[in-house]
């Protein structure tokens, strides 16, 4: 219960080892376990992703050649200015 309470937190950190248990509860605590192992694949996939929008952005701003703003970019200045 409180490793689910946990996990549900955002807390994906390794529980300690449980002594020998039934098969049925072996069952549910590797499935924790795995349930914490795509938490923390998922959060990695979103930090990627953006990481990613950033560049994407940065490289819709700008010059390929240059690396200085592109015309886009300089309007979008001018009007926030």
């Amino acid at each position: 219960h409180r490793q689910v309470l946990r996990i549900a937190n955002g807390d994906l950190s390794d529980p300690p080892r449980q002594p020998s248990a039934s098969a049925e509860v072996r069952a549910m605590f590797e499935g924790l376990e795995m349930l914490r192992l795509q938490q923390r694949r998922r959060l990695e996939l979103e930090e990627e992703q953006m990481r990613l929008s950033e560049r994407l952005r940065h490289l819709s701003r700008t010059d390929m050649l240059t690396g200085l703003l592109n015309r886009r970019a300089l309007q979008e200045a001018a009007d926030h200015a």
